[in-house]
C-alpha cells in the first residue's frame, strides 16, 4: 500500500474516533437536558396543582363556587396536555369539573386516598395509557375539605421529548458527517503533504539507479525530509565526480591500449605472412589465434569509444540523403557469412524501389549490424533472422526479427542499459561481451531523433524494432537518449 494511502486512512480512523467519542458527549449531554425538561415539566405540574389546590380553599372560605369552576375551565383552556381537572368535597361530590355533565356526580374514588401531609400524589400506572395524575388534598384547619385531581396526557410531553431528541440525533449526524468530511479532505491532503517529498525522493533514487547521474532534488521544505533531500543531492554530486572519473579513466585506457593494441595487431599479420620469415604450421595457428583475439579486443575498444562518445552527447552525424532499403541490404550482405557459419536462414523485407531518408549511412549501418549480429549470436542453428523495412507517412520502422531463445519479461526494461547482459544468455553463447551493443544502438537511433524497442517472448524468439523521423534533415543533432538533462524535482 502506498504511503499516501497508509497516511489517509491512519489519520481518518483518528478522525472517527475523535468524531464518535464527540457524538457519545453530546448524546449523554442530550439525555441529561432531556431529563432536565422532564423533571421541570414535573414540577409545573405540580406546582399547577398546588395552585388549584389554593383556589379551592379561597372558593370554600368565600363561599364562591363559581370561582373554582373558572378556574378549572382555565386550566383546561390554558394547557393542552390536560385531559381533564375535577375537584370533590370530602362527602365525594364533584364540585368543579372540565366536563360540567359531571359536576354533581359522586366519585368516592378519591376520597379513599391518603395523604401522608399535604404531599401530592402522583399517579402513572393509571388504567389509561399515557396517563399521568396529580391527586392533592384540600385542607382548611386540620381538616380535609375536599381534593382535587388533574389528570394529564403523556402525548404531548412524549412528543416533545421525541422532537428533541430527533432533533439531538440529526445534529450530531450533521456535524459528524461535516467532520468527518473534512477530516477525510484534510487527512489525505496532510498525506499528499507528508507523502509528496517521500515519493519524489524515492524518484530521484530511481533516476540514479537509472544512472542519471544529473537527477537534482530542489529543496523548499525546512524539515527533515528537506535535510534528507540536501544529502541525497550531495550524494548524486559525489556519485557523478566518481562516474565522470570512472568515465575518463575508462576512456583514456582504452584510447592508450588501442595503438599498442593496432601494432600487435601489424606484427602478428607480417608474422602469418611471412614477411619476417618462415613459420611452421603450430606456429600459424597460434598467431591466428593471436591476431583473431586483437580483433575481438579492438572490437571492445570500439565500443567503450564508441559508447563515451554517445554519453557524452558527441554522436557526429553526417547527414546525408540514402537509401535505406540499401543500406539494409549491404549490411545483410555483409553479416551473411557470420549466419552460414550456424546455418542461420537471413531474409529482407524491404521494398524494392528506394527509400530515401537524411541521416548517417555508416552509424545507421552500426545499428544494423549490432541488431543482427546479436540476432545471430541468440538463435540456434538453422534458425531463421527476418529484417524488414517499413515506409510510413512520418517515420520509417525498421525490425529485426529472430526465433531464438528470447528474452525473459524481467530485462525487457533494462536491456538497452550499458553494461546490462542477461545472465542466461551469456551461459548459452559461452563468450561475454561489452553489454554496450544495445546501448550503443539506442544512443545513436536516439540521436536521429528515433525510438528503439523490442518485443519478445521467452523461447519464441524476439523483434527489435527502431523508428526514424523522415524530418531529421530539419533537425539539429537530438542528445543521446543515455545523456540525462538536469532534472529537477521540487520538495
Amino acid at each position: 500500500m502506498k504511503l499516501k494511502y497508509k497516511f489517509g486512512i491512519s489519520i481518518t480512523v483518528m478522525v472517527l474516533f475523535v468524531i464518535a467519542g464527540v457524538s457519545l458527549f453530546l448524546i449523554i449531554s442530550e439525555r441529561s437536558i432531556l431529563w432536565k425538561i422532564e423533571k421541570d415539566k414535573e414540577t409545573s405540574r405540580i406546582e399547577l396543582a398546588k395552585n388549584l389546590v389554593h383556589v379551592c380553599k379561597e372558593s370554600i372560605i368565600g363561599n364562591d363556587h363559581l370561582l373554582i369552576i373558572n378556574h378549572v375551565r382555565n386550566i383546561k383552556n390554558n394547557n393542552e396536555e390536560i385531559i381533564f381537572v375535577s375537584y370533590v368535597n370530602k362527602s365525594g361530590e364533584i364540585r368543579a369539573h372540565t366536563d360540567p355533565k359531571k359536576i354533581g356526580q359522586i366519585e368516592l374514588r378519591l376520597t379513599k386516598y391518603d395523604f401522608k401531609g399535604n404531599m401530592p400524589l402522583i399517579l402513572d400506572n393509571s388504567e389509561e395509557k399515557d396517563v399521568w395524575e396529580i391527586i392533592l388534598p384540600v385542607i382548611i384547619g386540620n381538616e380535609r375539605a375536599g381534593t382535587t385531581e388533574l389528570r394529564f396526557s403523556q402525548v404531548q410531553l412524549n412528543k416533545l421529548l421525541e422532537e428533541t431528541k430527533k432533533g439531538t440525533y440529526a445534529r450530531i449526524a450533521g456535524i459528524s458527517g461535516v467532520s468527518l468530511l473534512l477530516g477525510l479532505f484534510g487527512s489525505f491532503i496532510l498525506a499528499g503533504m507528508m507523502s509528496s517529498p517521500i515519493k519524489k525522493l524515492s524518484k530521484g533514487a530511481q533516476e540514479i539507479g537509472e544512472g542519471n547521474l544529473d537527477t537534482v532534488i530542489r529543496i523548499r521544505s525546512r524539515d527533515e525530509l528537506g535535510d534528507l533531500a540536501k544529502e541525497f543531492n550531495e550524494m548524486a554530486v559525489k556519485l557523478k565526480e566518481l562516474d565522470n572519473m570512472k568515465e575518463a579513466f575508462v576512456s583514456n585506457i582504452t584510447h592508450d591500449l588501442k595503438s599498442p593494441l593496432g601494432a600487435m595487431k601489424g606484427y602478428v599479420d607480417f608474422l602469418l605472412k611471412g614477411k619476417m620469415g618462415n613459420i611452421n604450421e603450430k606456429q600459424h595457428d597460434a598467431l591466428l589465434r593471436i591476431s583473431e583475439n586483437a580483433v575481438r579486443l579492438g572490437s571492445f575498444i570500439s565500443d567503450i569509444l564508441d559508447y563515451t562518445r554517445i554519453k557524452s552527447g558527441r554522436v557526429d552525424l553526417i547527414k546525408e540523403n540514402i537509401d535505406m532499403a540499401k543500406v539494409i541490404k549491404e549490411t545483410v550482405r555483409l553479416i551473411e557469412p557470420l549466419a552460414e557459419k550456424k546455418l542461420i536462414i537471413l531474409g529482407t523485407q524491404v521494398p524494392d524501389s528506394p527509400v530515401e531518408f537524411m541521416g548517417d549511412e555508416k552509424n545507421l549501418e552500426r545499428v544494423l549490424h549490432n541488431l543482427i549480429s546479436n540476432a545471430i549470436k541468440f538463435t540456434p542453428e538453422k534458425g531463421q533472422i527476418t529484417i524488414a523495412l517499413e515506409d510510413k507517412k512520418k517515420e520509417l520502422i525498421v525490425s529485426v526479427s529472430d526465433n531464438g531463445v528470447g528474452i525473459p519479461p524481467e530485462d525487457i526494461d533494462s536491456i538497452f542499459e550499458r553494461f546490462h547482459q542477461v545472465k542466461d544468455h551469456v551461459k548459452l553463447v559461452q563468450t561475454r561481451g561489452t553489454g554496450l551493443g544495445l546501448a550503443i544502438v539506442k544512443g545513436i537511433v536516439d540521436a536521429h531523433g528515433g525510438k528503439v524497442w523490442v518485443e519478445s517472448k521467452l523461447n519464441k524468439g524476439s523483434t527489435f524494432y527502431f523508428s526514424l523521423p523522415k524530418d531529421t534533415s530539419s533537425r539539429e543533432l537530438a542528445p543521446s537518449a543515455s545523456v540525462v538533462s538536469l532534472k529537477y524535482l521540487d520538495i
